[in-house]
């Protein structure tokens, strides 16, 4: 991805909570909803993997 790539993502709340959980200078690559795979989703970052659950 190129350093002005915009950002992928499924959903726009989930990519809006990973934004608000990253440090200064980093930023989101990709938020993937977990379909399938439970409730949640997948956030990649600069140096980041999250993986989020709910219940």
């Amino acid at each position: 991805m190129s350093q002005g790539a915009e950002p992928v993502f499924d959903k726009r709340d989930q990519y809006e909570q990973v934004v608000s959980g990253l440090l200064d200078g980093e930023r989101v690559l990709a938020v993937y909803d977990a379909i399938g795979a439970g409730t949640g989703f997948i956030g990649h970052a600069h140096n980041v993997i999250l993986w989020h659950l709910t219940r």
